[in-house]
């Protein structure tokens, strides 16, 4: 048995997410789907058997919540519960509040992805005037301005992240206590990376889906022995593909255990599905689906031998190529 375990957890689906904007610092609530989310990783947690002594989670509320539905799942409301601006997701500068599909379509899906996923490249800054500007929130009145970012790649973010990882969790681990973590995507990502030795070139395709807990078990040096989310492999796939999704439209939309995809009518159609349950067959990827046959379509396309396009075809490959590296990097 592991001398440690730590479980992270990425906040459920916020509004911002919801709408395919850019969040940030700014303080979105869960949607109705995040609340679910939430829900669904108490129980997850719950099932496994797992239990909490000490909580970590920034200071937005979409993380909050989500902790706080995790605990309630798990009755464990009565354990401390500290809250850091150091888990506070990737500041994203002037694209916060933008919409992702509509930013890549202005400056090019690679463009965007540099600035989502690149490890040094942060997006443009916002001015200390502009009201989307944390540093005029009360909830950050005790942080010297310094500390308050106009914008940050993901090398500033661990660099925020560490010192709370070094000074706070890890003599919580060694005391022996069972840590839980609720924070975002990028700050996750940034421990991520420091806990798996990720490089700076590979870390931009890693993508932790929502509301899925993933596990840590760590030797007595806090060096991880191995790691592994509450789910199924076509779950977590599906949860990894609607991420890598974000800001390349919205094109494919994937659920869990099925892959439900809708798709917008193109000029140029390649025959794929011949029904409802046959196995997918890429022109790109022989066999990409082998692991989850089942296929349904939905929205515009309601024939049985309709197919898709060329571009959801080269989308869905890009989902699982992400899925894919994901594990060879782990």
């Amino acid at each position: 048995m592991a001398p440690y375990k730590i479980v992270l957890i990425r906040h459920g689906e916020s509004e911002y997410n919801k709408e395919n904007r850019f969040c940030g610092w700014h303080d979105a609530d869960l949607s109705l789907q995040g609340v679910n989310e939430a829900k669904q990783a108490g129980q997850m947690i719950k099932t496994s058997g797992l239990s909490f002594d000490v909580a970590y989670t920034s200071l937005l509320k979409r993380a909050i919540k989500t902790l706080n539905l995790v605990l309630d799942e798990l009755d464990l409301h009565w354990i401390p519960v500290v809250k850091t601006w150091r888990l506070n997701e990737r500041m994203y500068g002037g694209l916060q509040g933008l919409n992702k599909s509509e930013t890549a379509e202005k400056h090019g899906e690679e463009q965007v992805k540099i600035w989502r996923r690149a490890y040094d490249i942060p997006p443009p800054a916002l001015q200390t005037s502009d009201p989307r500007w944390p540093g005029n929130e009360a909830k950050y009145a005790h942080l010297h301005t310094a500390c308050i970012p106009v914008t940050e790649c993901l090398k500033d973010t661990v660099e925020r992240v560490l010192p709370c990882w070094f000074d706070q969790i890890v003599p919580d681990i060694k005391s022996c206590k069972r840590v839980v973590i609720a924070a975002h995507g990028n700050s996750l990502r940034a421990l991520v990376k420091f806990l798996d030795g990720i490089p700076d070139k590979d870390i931009v395709e890693l993508n932790i889906p929502t509301g899925i807990p993933l596990v840590y078990e760590l030797d007595a040096d806090l060096k991880p022995i191995k790691h592994y989310y509450l789910a199924d492999e076509a779950t977590v796939a599906a949860a990894i593909g609607r991420v890598a999704d974000q800001g390349m439209g919205n094109l494919a939309v994937y659920q869990p255990s099925c892959f439900l995809v809708t798709w917008k009518l193109g000029t140029k159609r390649v025959p794929q599905l011949n029904n409802r349950t046959d196995r997918i067959s890429s022109t790109t990827k022989e066999g990409l689906f082998e692991f989850a046959p089942r296929f349904a379509y939905l929205g515009n396309c309601v024939s049985s031998d309709c197919g898709v396009t060329d571009e959801v075809n080269a989308r869905i490959c890009k989902a699982w190529a992400a899925f894919v590296n994901l594990r060879r990097l782990w």
